[in-house]
């Protein structure tokens, strides 16, 4: 054999055993080899080799085993040959395992953690053997966390300060308690150190180890089908079904935080809801009639055509999971609706009586004109759903449509859904029964004669009770009463809104701002209006309605001072409501007993000339001046009164004679 074959079968077996973890071991390793093969055998000392041909090594350890072969073919012939060829061939098992660290048991490990660097000096680590003298003196802390295993149960460690001179370390001693149940050796070692545990070496092994300990994961859970419920109940959505099959729910937009739209919330059965949210666009003339997320929500069929909605779950369940081939297509069910569609026309904005078109007439498209215009924008979209307690027996949808133009953006679209159960008639929903709810609203009206008397007229819009001013989209004030903001019991809340005005306007103009900010700031509330003291007071009962006190305060006598200037002029309007708590300590009623309007002092408004503003050129530029308003509910209930009855009084009487063995008199 070739010298060099035989260095090749050395440095190839010696590579073998270091994979393998055998040598600087004790025990030993036997290789066996086919014809002209030699025993090699590995101790502490020792290596003999001879020529070979092929090499088998088999190890065993106490966690694992492996084994690996290598053949070796002669250095000399053609490379390219077959028994006789030069090629080495190499076959490999899976690697064997190599040293691990092994843990004695109950034995105390990790006495300077804090020595994560090797070769170097940790900061701060004062166990750190890398670490000198000098080293240390830099430190200004020891961050060692080792607190040592102690198995006596009458040892303790004192800090005794030797000196408080700044900056020196504490010293430390410890004292042993020689009391009766001082222990002073536990022969249970190992309830002071944690079990040995063996490693994983099969995912089978692994399961178990999670089932056993496992607790949360940020893995998705298993995807399954998902099942509905046979029918309707309060909260859940209301589903949709489109063309495709796909499955959908009624959309309710409502305002984010800034009070943009949120078109991904479903609306929830059986609860009647009312949103407005600012629609925005970039350029009118594209998003009028093109087929972008912010065109959609302009067009009538959004919310009209395109889907029908679901009767009863149930049809879901059925048609989804249905094992016939023959079963129609879902949006084919008899168990859909689709919605009937009504339509309030009007260009100028103004809602008109509504007429009922058939349901294969499409819906008006938005159409953009030369002047400028986006007809038939949807600003209002009310639905009304029929039901029968579990499920859906009719839907309709109210659309009103204006034209816009690109000064009407930011716009407002107003939303509402509401149920109305079949066979149900001249309902009316309180605020309370008999004390007032939380968040729903304050009753108010206004006190209408009667043959016998005086009663009172409350809205048909509940939400138009009582309200403070909104704005628009812009942040100019809301003139539309019906617009406004309701006040809710126990909600306190302050709303605002801006009137402008340019310089002449200021100066000459003063009354007419006045009277703006009046309106903004009343609404339909005048010194007619009342208020319900419970939230079930019923309208013919007057005594149970109190009026707003206050209402008449807001005259002033609004005059000019001079260029851009107005005196006496009132912006804010602040409503205190009062409340009691009546009835039962465990079942508290409110009842509202009394309600006032105060307004702002009158101030002096002030049109400010900077920069382009008072310009002879720029006379139309407008400034805003702000108006504000506020409810706040003072809850003046009095606390249950103890009362403590007198102790009564003791009439005792004795025998005559009880005091007997006592008596004396002379002749004794």
């Amino acid at each position: 054999m070739d010298v060099a074959v035989n260095v090749i079968s050395l440095v190839t077996f010696l590579s073998i055993l270091s994979l393998a973890g055998v040598l600087g071991q004790t025990d030993t390793t036997a290789l066996s080899a086919s014809t002209d093969t030699v025993t090699v055998s590995v101790s502490d000392s020792t290596i003999q080799t001879s020529e070979t041909t092929s090499i088998t090594n088999s190890a065993t350890a106490s966690s694992a085993s492996a084994s690996a072969s290598v053949t070796v073919a002669p250095t000399t012939g053609s490379p390219t040959t077959g028994t006789t060829g030069g090629t080495i061939q190499t076959t490999t098992t899976p690697i064997p395992t190599g040293r691990s660290i092994v843990v004695p048991r109950n034995t105390d490990i990790g006495r300077c953690t804090c020595d994560l660097t090797s070769n170097a000096c940790d900061i701060n680590c004062c166990c750190d053997s890398d670490c000198t003298v000098e080293d240390v003196a830099a430190f200004s802390q020891c961050s060692d966390s080792y607190t040592a295993a102690e198995d006596r149960l009458c040892i303790q460690e004192n800090i005794i300060l030797q000196s408080n001179i700044a900056g020196q370390s504490p010293k430390y001693s410890t004292s042993i308690s020689n009391n009766l149940f001082c222990i002073q050796i536990d022969n249970y070692a190992a309830r002071n150190y944690f079990e040995i545990a063996n490693k994983i070496n099969t995912t089978e092994q692994f399961d178990v180890y999670l089932s056993t300990y496992g607790g949360p994961s940020f893995q998705p859970t298993q995807s399954v089908g998902t099942t509905y419920n046979q029918s309707y109940k309060s909260g859940y959505p209301v589903y949709t079904i489109y063309p495709s099959n796909a499955i959908g729910n009624l959309g309710l937009p409502t305002p984010l935080i800034t009070k943009q739209c949120d078109d991904s919330n479903p609306a929830a059965y059986l609860e009647d809801q009312t949103s407005e949210c600012i629609r925005e666009v970039a350029d009118l003339a594209v998003e009028c009639t093109a087929s972008t997320p912010t065109a959609l929500a302009l067009k009538a069929g959004t919310y009209s055509d395109g889907f029908k909605i679901v009767a009863s779950l149930g049809v879901l369940n059925d048609t989804l999971y249905s094992t016939d081939p023959q079963a129609p297509a879902l949006y084919n069910s008899t168990d859909l609706i689709r919605l009937s569609r009504l339509q309030c026309l009007d260009s100028a904005g103004v809602e008109t009586t509504c007429t009922q078109l058939a349901e294969t007439v499409e819906p008006l498209q938005p159409t953009y004109d030369a002047g400028g215009i986006c007809n038939n924008v949807v600003t209002h979209v009310e639905y009304t759903i029929t039901h029968n307690s579990t499920y859906i027996v009719s839907a309709s949808v109210k659309l009103t449509l204006k034209e816009v133009s690109t000064k009407d953006f930011p716009m407002i679209q107003k939303f509402s859904i509401s149920f109305s159960k079949i066979g149900e008639s001249n309902t009316f929903k309180r605020s309370g029964n008999p004390g007032y709810v939380v968040g729903q609203p304050v009753m108010a009206g206004k006190q209408k004669p009667i043959s016998n008397g005086f009663s009172i007229a409350l809205p048909t819009d509940r939400n138009s009770y009582l309200t403070l001013v909104t704005s628009t989209a812009t942040g100019d004030c809301e003139m539309d009463s019906s617009k406004r903001v309701p006040v809710n019991f126990g909600e306190n809340m302050r709303t605002g809104c801006l009137i402008r005005a340019t310089l002449t306007n200021v100066s000459s103009q003063c009354s007419v701002i006045q009277e703006l900010a009046k309106i903004a700031l009343l609404g339909n509330l005048n010194s007619s209006s009342y208020v319900a003291t419970f939230g079930n007071s019923q309208p013919e009962y007057t005594g149970d309605w109190i009026p707003i006190l206050g209402l008449d305060n807001i005259q002033s006598a609004a005059s000019g001072g001079g260029d851009g200037i107005c005196n006496d002029i009132r912006l804010g309007m602040h409503l205190e409501i009062v409340y009691i708590n009546v009835g039962a300590l465990a079942n508290p009623q409110p009842k509202i007993i009394g309600v006032n309007c105060k307004f702002d002092d009158p101030q002096r408004i002030q049109y400010r000339c900077i920069g382009p503003y008072c310009q002879p050129e720029l006379q139309d530029l407008t400034q805003p001046f702000e108006v504000t308003s506020s409810v706040v509910f003072i809850d003046a209930s009095q606390p249950a009164v103890t009362e403590v009855a007198a102790p009564p009084t003791v009439s005792a009487k004795l025998p005559a004679d009880f005091w007997y063995p006592f008596y004396s008199n002379d002749g004794t």
